[in-house]
C-alpha cells in the first residue's frame, strides 16, 4: 500500500507514534520495490511488461494468478479490522474510557462530564482536520518525485516525458480533491460524535423536545417520572411561576416595541419641551439684542454731542474746534461698531445657551416619556399573558410532557448509535483505500475518476470464506 495510506491508517489511530514511523517505512519501502521491480523503462503506449518467452511459461498471465489475488486480497482484509479496531479505540473507547477516569477522580455532574467528552472528541477533530492537509501535501510530493524517479530519472539517459506528464497529471487530479473529501471525513465524524452520545447529548435532546421544563425525568422510571411530572406542573403553575414566565416572554418581545415608543416619545417631547423652549428662549435673546443695541446707541449718541461741546469750547482756530464735526462723527461710528459686535456676541452666547437647556429638557422630558410607555406596556402584557397562561395551564403542562414519546425517543437514540464509530471507520477506510489505486504495471497514481480496482476484484472481510 501506497505510504499516504500507511500515513492516515496510523494517523487516525495514532496512540503509538513510533509505530507510525516503522510502519511508515515499511510500506514506502515495499512500494518502491513494486514499482522498480516493473520492467516498464522504455516502453510506451501500453506494451507488455516484462519478458514474454517467460511469461508463456507461467500458468496465468502477469497480474492474474488467483492465489495471488488472493493473497493481496486476504492482506487487505487485515488491514482493513486492525484499522477499524485503531480507529474504534481512539475515537470512541479511548474518549469513553478518558472521560468517565476523569469523572471518578474529579467526581463531575453531568453537565460537566458532557463537557469534558466533547473537550476530547473537539480534539480528535482538530487533530484530524490539521492532519488531512499535511498529509495531502507529503504526499502530493511524494507522488511528483515518483513520476520523475519512473519516468525520468536523471542520473541516466532515459527519459519518456509522454509518461511522466501523464503520471504528474494523475498525481494533480488525485490530490486536487483529496484534501477537501478528507475535510468531509472530518465533518462526517464530528456528526458521529454528535450522535455516538446516545446517553448523554442525544437522549437529553428526548427530553428537550418531549418534557423540555423537567428535565430530571430522562433518569427516572415511569413511575416516578409521572409522580414528578404532576409535582412540577403543579410548581410550574404557581402565580410566582406563571409571572416569571410572562416576564421572559415580555423580554422577548420589548425589543419589538421599543422603538416605536422611541420616536413617539421623540416627537411629542419636541412638540411639547423643545420646540416652546427654543422659541420663547430666542424671542428673550432677540429682545435683550435690541435692548443692547439701543442702549448702545445711545450712549455713543451722548459720547458725539459731548465730542462737539468740546470742539466748541476749544474755539475755531484749534484743531479739535475746526474739525470738530469730522472727528466727533467718526468716533461715533466707531462707537456704533463696537456696540453691535458687542451686542452679537452676546446674542450668539445666549442662543448657545438656551439651545443647550433646551436639548437637557427635551431628553430628560423624553426618558421620562420612554419609561412611562415601557412601565404602561408591561403591566398590560403581564395582565394579557396571566389571563392567556392561568386558566389552561396544569393541562398545557401535562401535555406538553410526553414521557412515553421521550422514552420511546432515548431508546431510538440509543440503539441509533450502537456501533456508528465503527460504520464511520470501515466507511473512512473504504475511502482511503480507493484513494490509494496504483497502476498495477507502472505504479503510477490513478485517480478515481479514471479507474476502480474494485470492478474485476470484490472486496472481502475478514472471517468470509471467499
Amino acid at each position: 500500500m501506497a505510504t499516504l495510506l500507511a500515513v492516515v491508517l496510523l494517523t487516525i489511530a495514532s496512540s503509538a507514534h513510533a509505530g507510525l514511523l516503522l510502519t511508515e517505512v515499511h510500506f514506502e519501502k515495499a512500494f518502491e520495490k513494486a514499482a522498480g521491480s516493473v520492467a516498464m523503462k522504455g516502453l510506451r503506449g501500453g506494451a507488455p511488461v516484462g519478458d514474454q518467452e517467460v511469461h508463456s511459461q507461467w500458468d496465468y498471465p502477469s497480474f492474474e494468478n488467483p492465489a495471488v489475488v488472493t493473497k493481496f486480497t486476504d492482506a487487505e482484509a487485515v488491514q482493513e479490522t486492525l484499522f477499524v479496531m485503531a480507529c474504534s479505540s481512539k475515537h470512541k473507547n479511548d474518549v469513553d474510557g478518558m472521560a468517565r477516569d476523569k469523572a471518578k477522580a474529579e467526581a463531575f455532574n453531568e453537565k460537566e462530564f458532557q463537557a469534558y467528552v466533547k473537550k476530547l472528541q473537539d480534539g480528535n477533530i482538530a487533530e484530524m482536520k490539521d492532519r488531512c492537509g499535511k498529509i495531502n501535501t507529503k504526499s502530493s510530493l511524494q507522488c511528483r518525485l515518483g513520476c520523475t524517479e519512473r519516468w525520468a530519472n536523471g542520473t541516466s539517459s532515459f527519459s519518456l516525458t509522454m509518461e511522466k506528464n501523464r503520471c504528474v497529471d494523475r498525481c494533480e487530479k488525485k490530490h486536487t480533491n483529496w484534501e477537501t473529501e478528507c475535510d468531509l471525513k472530518v465533518d462526517e465524524l464530528a456528526n458521529v460524535f454528535l450522535t455516538e452520545q446516545g446517553n448523554l447529548a442525544n437522549t437529553k435532546k428526548c427530553v428537550e423536545i418531549h418534557c423540555k421544563e423537567f428535565p430530571e425525568v430522562l433518569m427516572m422510571d415511569e413511575s416516578e417520572g409521572e409522580t414528578r411530572k404532576e409535582e412540577g406542573c403543579g410548581e410550574f403553575c404557581t402565580e410566582k411561576a406563571i409571572k416569571g414566565r410572562c416576564a421572559k416572554r415580555w423580554d422577548l418581545t420589548v425589543d419589538t416595541q421599543l422603538a416605536g415608543w422611541q420616536d413617539e416619545c421623540h416627537d411629542e417631547t419636541k412638540a411639547g419641551t423643545l420646540d416652546p423652549c427654543m422659541s420663547d428662549g430666542t424671542g428673550t435673546a432677540d429682545g435683550d439684542q435690541d435692548t443692547c443695541k439701543t442702549e448702545g446707541a445711545d450712549k455713543c449718541e451722548t459720547a458725539f454731542t459731548d465730542c462737539k461741546a468740546e470742539g466748541e469750547a476749544a474755539g475755531p482756530d484749534s484743531m479739535v474746534g475746526a474739525n470738530a464735526e469730522s472727528i466727533c462723527g467718526v468716533r461715533k461710528n466707531v462707537c456704533v461698531t463696537q456696540v453691535d459686535a458687542k451686542c452679537q456676541k452676546e446674542h450668539q452666547s445666549s442662543l448657545g445657551d438656551l439651545e443647550k437647556k433646551c436639548m437637557e429638557d427635551h431628553k430628560k422630558e423624553s426618558k421620562a416619556c420612554l419609561k412611562k410607555k415601557l412601565d404602561d406596556g408591561e403591566k398590560d402584557f403581564e395582565d394579557t399573558c396571566k389571563a392567556d397562561l392561568e386558566p389552561t395551564c396544569k393541562d398545557d403542562c401535562k401535555e406538553d410532557c410526553q414521557l412515553a414519546d421521550m422514552n420511546q425517543c432515548k431508546d431510538d437514540m440509543i440503539k441509533q448509535s450502537f456501533g456508528l464509530t465503527g460504520e464511520y471507520c470501515g466507511q473512512l477506510w473504504k475511502w482511503m483505500f480507493d484513494s490509494e489505486y496504483v497502476d498495477k504495471k507502472t505504479g503510477d497514481a490513478i485517480p478515481k475518476t479514471e479507474s476502480y480496482r474494485f470492478k474485476t476484484i470484490g472486496r472481502k472481510k475478514l472471517g468470509d470464506s471467499k
